[in-house]
């Protein structure tokens, strides 16, 4: 038989986890768990910022489609668009009658004259836009200026998509060249 006192000795002899060690334990645990699910909603984030940002620029892109199928003779602005002050908005470019359609030149500002036709244009400068599947919204500003020496046969459309809110900071711009079809080949 086994005596109580022979007992306490084998109970005594086993050893395991102490408290200290438990909580230990416990604390790397806590901290990894917590830095993969950081991981995980920084990832997201990413994820989320960068479906915006190809959601403005299929944006700019069907807006530029929309222009570039008008008749070349009807690709001009309704009305002159005015001058903002505020950095954020595409018309702080715009200084009648001219607009800066190279934001980023380090060589001087790349500015053309607007093309307007109040009586046959067909290009609204501004509109507003709203997806409520990425609840985003927003403004489309559309300018058109003629390329200097092409005499008359070509004409530069550049849209900028801006959106509201903090959630992007920064929109789309993008530009193309559009020449007159009866122009022949070249300018």
């Amino acid at each position: 038989m086994t005596s109580a006192r022979s007992i306490r000795r084998r109970l005594a002899a086993q050893s395991g986890f102490s408290l200290i060690e438990l909580l230990v334990a416990i604390l790397l645990t806590t901290v990894g768990v917590m830095a993969i699910i950081s991981t995980f909603d920084y990832s997201r984030k990413l994820v989320t910022t960068a479906e915006k940002n190809e959601v403005i620029a299929h944006k700019a892109e069907a807006e530029m489609e929309k222009v570039l199928a008008i008749q070349y003779d009807k690709i001009a602005l309704t009305a002159s668009p005015t001058q903002s002050f505020t950095q954020d908005n595409p018309d702080y470019y715009v200084n009648p009658p001219n607009y800066r359609w190279d934001q980023s030149s380090t060589t001087g500002p790349q500015s053309d004259q607007l093309v307007i036709d109040s009586a046959n244009g067909a290009v609204t400068h501004m509109s507003n836009w709203d997806d409520q599947v990425v609840r985003l919204s927003g403004g489309v500003y559309r300018y058109v200026t003629a390329v200097p020496g092409s005499g008359g046969n070509a004409k530069r459309v550049t849209i900028a998509v801006t959106v509201n809110g903090r959630d992007l900071k920064k929109g789309v711009l993008i530009s193309s060249i559009v020449t007159n079809p009866d122009a022949g080949t070249g300018y």
